[in-house]
């Protein structure tokens, strides 16, 4: 719908957060996560994706460097 909110992001542009799954993979927040780690700015995935991947127990979640933006 157009009346729609813009969802709320999980950060700033330049927060990270750093994702490795299992061996097998593992979707949460709309992405699949395997054993190599995966960096994403949260500013990319909305707080309800956020929220899913750090309290799914299947996947290992560290904050990431933060990156200066341009």
């Amino acid at each position: 719908m157009a009346d729609d909110p813009k969802p709320k992001m999980a950060g700033p542009k330049g927060k990270t957060i750093v994702v490795r799954g299992p061996e097998d993979g593992r979707y949460r927040g709309g992405r699949k996560f395997g054993p190599i780690e995966t960096t994403i700015d949260l500013s990319e995935i909305t707080a309800v994706d956020h929220a899913e991947i750090i309290a799914d127990p299947f996947l290992s979640v560290k904050e990431g460097a933060l990156v200066a933006s341009k």
